[in-house]
C-alpha cells in the first residue's frame, strides 16, 4: 500500500490536507507534523486526493460521508499556539485533527453527476425558482 501527500490548502488557522492511498494511521501523522511546521494551525482536515481541498463545499463533504466524530476527530490540548490568537491562554491553545479518509479500502466509491447533467439541472432550478447561490 502506498501512501503520499498530494496537496495542502492552508487558509487563516485552518490546513486541508489530501493523501494519496493513506495508510492506517498516516492521515494522524500527517496533520500533527502540520500542526508541528505551523504554530498558527488550530484545525486540520485529511482527505483522500479525490478530494478538492480547495473547496470548502468538498472537504465538507468529505467530512460529512467518510468521518465519524467519536472515532476520527482528535484533540490536542496545551499545545503551543500564535501570540496573535486571542483566544490562546498563556500562549497555549487547542487543536483539532479531523481524520475525513476513506474508512477503509471496501469504501463506497464516490458518485459523481456528468457536468452536463448538473448544468441541465441548475438550468431547470433557475428557470422555476430564479438564480440561485
Amino acid at each position: 500500500m502506498m501512501s503520499a501527500m498530494r496537496l495542502v490548502f492552508m487558509r487563516h488557522d485552518t490546513a486541508y490536507i489530501s493523501v494519496h492511498r493513506p495508510a492506517p494511521g498516516l492521515a494522524r501523522l500527517v496533520a500533527a507534523a502540520a500542526i508541528g511546521d505551523d504554530l498558527s494551525l488550530k484545525l486540520v482536515v485529511v482527505v483522500d486526493d479525490d478530494v478538492d481541498v480547495h473547496n470548502d463545499n468538498d472537504v465538507l463533504w468529505a467530512m460529512a460521508t467518510r468521518m465519524q466524530a467519536d472515532q476520527d476527530i482528535d484533540i490536542l490540548r496545551n499545545g503551543m499556539g500564535a501570540i496573535l490568537d486571542p483566544s490562546n491562554r498563556d500562549g497555549l491553545t487547542a487543536k483539532m485533527i479531523i481524520d475525513a479518509t476513506q474508512p477503509s479500502q471496501d469504501f463506497p466509491p464516490r458518485h459523481t453527476l456528468d457536468l452536463a447533467a448538473v448544468a441541465r439541472a441548475r438550468n431547470l432550478i433557475e428557470g422555476r425558482f430564479g438564480r440561485t447561490a
